[in-house]
C-alpha cells in the first residue's frame, strides 16, 4: 500500500479561505495590466495618440494630451462587483473641456458673442512669441485676442465671406524685445471670426477598446487558469489503496 500524506481539517479548512483571496489578486493584477498596456505611458492607446499630427500647428499631439486617459479598478477586493472603469480623467477633462468634442465630432458655436475667434497659429507663432498660449487661463488665445484687439495691435475687421478677418495693427517702433517682434505680425492676418467650427471625429477610444477585448479575455482566462493551478498545490491529498 501506497500512501500519500493527507491534509489536516485546519489545512482543507484554510485552503477553502484562501482560495477567493487568490482569484481576487489575479482577476485585479489582470486588470491593472489591460488598463496599462492600453492607457499606461506606454500603452497602445497612449503611443496611438502621441503619433497623431496636429491640425494648426506642425508637430504632434502631447502628452499631456496623450496621458488625459486612465482607468482604475473598482471594488477591488470584491470578486462579485470588481470591474475596470477606464475613460478621460476626471482632473484632465476639467482642463481640456474639448476632448469629448474630438473624440465624438462635434459643432462648436460661441456662447457668449455673436463670432467665435480662431486664431492663425502659423502667422502668431512666426515671431517666437506666443508659443504657449492655448488651452485656457492666462494664456489662452482668446484673452491674447481681447488684449491685442483693446490696445489696438489689430485693424478693423474685415467681412470676408461670412467671416471676420483680424490683421495685425504693429507698425515699426522702437521699444522692448516684444514690440520689436510684434511688428512682424503688421498686416498679417492673426485671427478668423467665424460663426461656427465644425471639429471632425478624432479618435475612438471605446472603439479601440472594444477591438482589444477579445484578446483581452483569454489573457483574463489564462490568469484564472494559474490562480486554479495555484490553489491546485495546495489540494486535499488521498490515500491510494
Amino acid at each position: 500500500m501506497n500512501t500519500i500524506q493527507t491534509n489536516t481539517p485546519e489545512e482543507i479548512e484554510q485552503m477553502f479561505k484562501t482560495a477567493p483571496k487568490v482569484f481576487t489578486a489575479a482577476v485585479r493584477s489582470w486588470l491593472i495590466r489591460e488598463r496599462n498596456s492600453f492607457v499606461g505611458k506606454n500603452g497602445k492607446f497612449t503611443k496611438y495618440l502621441k503619433a497623431k499630427q496636429r491640425h494648426y500647428r506642425t508637430g504632434y499631439w502631447s502628452e499631456f494630451v496623450a496621458r488625459a486617459f486612465g482607468g482604475h479598478v473598482e471594488n477591488e477586493n470584491n470578486l462579485d462587483s470588481m470591474r475596470l472603469r477606464m475613460g478621460i480623467r476626471d482632473e484632465r477633462r476639467k482642463k481640456m473641456p474639448y476632448l469629448e468634442a474630438l473624440g465624438n465630432g462635434a459643432t462648436i458655436t460661441p456662447k457668449n458673442s455673436d463670432w467665435l475667434i480662431i486664431p492663425n497659429y502659423k502667422n502668431l507663432m512666426s515671431v517666437s512669441l506666443f508659443g504657449r498660449y492655448g488651452g485656457s487661463g492666462k494664456r489662452s488665445f482668446i484673452k491674447l485676442f481681447k488684449r491685442m484687439l483693446d490696445s489696438g495691435e489689430l485693424q478693423a475687421p474685415v467681412l470676408f465671406h461670412g467671416r471676420l478677418l483680424y490683421f495685425g495693427n504693429t507698425p515699426e517702433s522702437s521699444g522692448s524685445h516684444e514690440i520689436r517682434h510684434k511688428h512682424n505680425l503688421d498686416r498679417k492676418l492673426l485671427f478668423v471670426g467665424v460663426k461656427s467650427v465644425d471639429i471632425p471625429k478624432q479618435f475612438d477610444f471605446e472603439g479601440a477598446w472594444k477591438m482589444r477585448l477579445p484578446s483581452a479575455m483569454k489573457r483574463g482566462e489564462k490568469a484564472i487558469a494559474k490562480a486554479v493551478e495555484k490553489i491546485e498545490k495546495g489540494k486535499v491529498a488521498y490515500e491510494r489503496l
